[in-house]
């Protein structure tokens, strides 16, 4: 539970959503430790479990560890999560290093990648497919270069991937200029089954061109996966405007 500051609105549905998932299983909420009286207040259900943690970002997703199994044995894949590749000079959050809590609350391994990334900066399909982007991983506010070529840091990545179990990586150009993400592909890229895909396409209303996603679509449409499979494609339009 981050903090939302006062906003009554903005925590009534917070705890609705909250509430609503632990019906169907049950739920860790994590609460900076300031906040933790009030979380108890809220009168939860059983099935949530109150965690004291240094919450300082809701995009948990993106700063947790990424739970998988090794040798049968679950694991937590921790990708080194820098606030997004933020400004060097910006201070430390607590909260950027929760993975490594986390998983060492659970009792579960951490293993940590060789890169810096975010869950959300990859899409995977379960199979030992993954999809992301250039504009992401490759961003020097990640992953510097220290004079080393695109396709060098491609391949470090690439090998921490395989130790992870991934035998594809098929890379999209992705957007530098989005906000805070630099190009997640989950902002796009969605596998809904083993070979097949939704993609967001190019409004054709829309007054700018994009070329970046246009050659992301072609690459898609022409790609394989880990298992040999060529990738069905299915092209939605974004959400309109107004």
């Amino acid at each position: 539970m981050a903090p939302l500051g006062t906003g009554s609105t903005a925590k009534r549905e917070l705890r609705e959503v909250i509430s609503t998932v632990a019906e169907y299983e049950p739920v860790r909420l994590l609460v900076p430790p300031d906040l933790t009286a009030e979380a108890r207040y809220q009168n939860f259900s059983s099935n949530i479990e109150i965690v004291p943690a240094p919450v300082d970002d809701i995009w948990i997703r993106d700063i947790l560890p990424t739970f998988g199994l090794q040798d049968g044995a679950p694991v937590a894949i921790d990708w080194n999560f820098n606030g997004w590749g933020s400004p060097p000079l910006r201070p430390a959050r607590p909260g950027d290093r929760l993975a490594g809590l986390i998983a060492s609350s659970l009792g579960i391994p951490p293993e940590s990648a060789s890169f810096i990334a975010e869950a959300g900066s990859m899409v995977t399909d379960g199979d030992g497919t993954v999809i992301t982007t250039k504009s992401c991983l490759l961003n020097p506010n990640r992953n510097p270069a220290f004079g080393r070529t695109d396709d060098q840091r491609i391949d470090t990545i690439k090998q921490s991937l395989l130790h992870f179990g991934v035998r594809k990586i098929i890379w999209l150009e992705g957007d530098a200029s989005e906000p805070i993400t630099s190009g997640h592909a989950d902002g796009y890229v969605l596998f809904t089954g083993p070979g097949k895909l939704l993609v967001e396409g190019i409004d054709p209303n829309g007054a700018k061109s994009n070329r970046c996603r246009e050659a992301d679509i072609d690459l898609l449409e022409t790609s394989l996966d880990a298992q040999n499979r060529p990738l069905a494609v299915k092209i939605v339009l974004p959400p309109r405007q107004g």
